[in-house]
């Protein structure tokens, strides 16, 4: 019994990561979403100076658009480890 009750607490933990993962990807998502309707409302806003509008495509530039080049994403999905018949 003791075999099963580890295989069960080993499928609770993975459901609770799964959750805990897909929530934390829902909440990442709410807050892009705000940020880029905050963007659009600061570019449509003719009251605000220019000095405004480019700190805040400059926020959004920091904290939302992390270019990566193809050397890396290559080498985190295991690329370079692998080996490929062409």
């Amino acid at each position: 019994m003791t075999m099963n009750q580890s295989y069960l607490n080993q499928q609770d933990y993975l459901a609770q990561k799964f959750r805990y993962t897909e929530e934390h990807i829902q909440q990442m998502s709410r807050l892009a979403l705000l940020k880029l309707q905050s963007l659009q409302m600061v570019r449509n806003n003719r009251h605000l100076g220019d000095t405004r509008k480019q700190e805040m495509e400059e926020f959004i530039q920091t904290t939302l658009m992390n270019p990566v080049s193809n050397d890396y994403v290559l080498s985190e999905e295991g690329f370079y480890f692998s080996d490929f018949n062409n």
